[in-house]
């Protein structure tokens, strides 16, 4: 899908990684981003891919979901159109956990497509469109790369979907809430107070009126499904999962640390994180 002149840069922690011992294209650059230091390893990454780029166009994917033929072209039409552009990842679970929640992963991912949040998984820009400087600055300070970015740059989210599927345990997927629910707690404090206070009461309703409850939740996130353009039976555990989200709110509120890629960090700030041990 790449053009002459674009370029494909590859990036790992450590020459140790098992992508670091592959063979590459030559036009392909492989950066070693070494051990984070006061941000998370996937912010660190992104820092020293973004340094080593040097077109002013640019891509942050991910290679956990699969890329259509047409993806790379279909990016560039609509960056050309809104001036920045991110796609939705539909999040698919393997363990009781990550199933249950599936249907609140949806609705997150349609919020974030109605407030224009970026993803880090499929996100397209323009470095002349925004202070590139005062963002990476940022960037070796914090957690939420995507999160960030979204709070620098004027992007236009689209609804277009990919299907990543999270293969993880069900501590992974402890450990995943918490790291969402800080991203939330520290970049928009005010939501997190009103999505907190708002779990309670849906929960309460739900537990009160079940079977109204039940066919409402249930109609509702199937339409979210099929906004998305999925179609899975999870829909059903909707009521389920409004029952305990307030749970695994005060869970992730509460945690003061989490373990994302085999690394425990404490995330004290927006921009103040500490890397405890790996």
């Amino acid at each position: 899908q790449m053009s002459e002149e674009d370029e494909l840069i590859v990036v790992c922690d450590s020459e140790d990684d098992s992508i670091a011992q592959s063979s590459f294209e030559s036009k392909v650059k492989l950066v070693v981003a070494g051990e984070p230091e006061n941000c998370s390893g996937k912010a660190n990454a992104i820092y020293h891919g973004m340094k080593a780029s040097k077109n002013n166009r640019v891509v942050w994917t991910d290679d956990d979901f699969k890329h259509p033929d047409n993806w790379l072209e279909q990016m560039h039409r609509d960056c050309d159109r809104y001036g920045g552009v991110s796609e939705l990842p539909f999040f698919t679970g393997n363990n009781p956990l990550t199933i249950l929640n599936e249907p609140i992963y949806a609705f997150t991912m349609l919020m974030a497509y109605l407030n224009n949040q970026a993803w880090g998984g499929s996100v397209m820009f323009d470095r002349d469109g925004f202070n590139e400087e005062k963002f990476l600055e940022e960037l070796q300070k914090t957690v939420g790369d995507d999160v960030l970015l979204s709070e620098h740059l004027e992007s236009k989210t689209v609804m277009r979907t990919h299907c990543v599927e999270i293969d993880e345990t069900i501590r992974g997927s402890l450990e995943r809430v918490t790291r969402f629910v800080k991203h939330v707690r520290y970049h928009e404090p005010f939501q997190t107070g009103l999505l907190t206070a708002t779990s309670f009461l849906l929960a309460a309703a739900a537990i009160t009126y079940p079977l109204t409850s039940f066919t409402i939740s249930t109609v509702f996130f199937l339409t979210v499904y099929l906004a998305m353009g999925r179609k899975r039976p999870t829909f059903l555990l909707g009521y389920l999962s409004l029952i305990i989200l307030p749970l695994f709110l005060l869970y992730g509120l509460l945690r003061r640390t989490f373990v994302w890629q085999g690394r425990r960090y404490r995330y004290n700030s927006k921009l103040d994180v500490e890397i405890l041990e790996k």
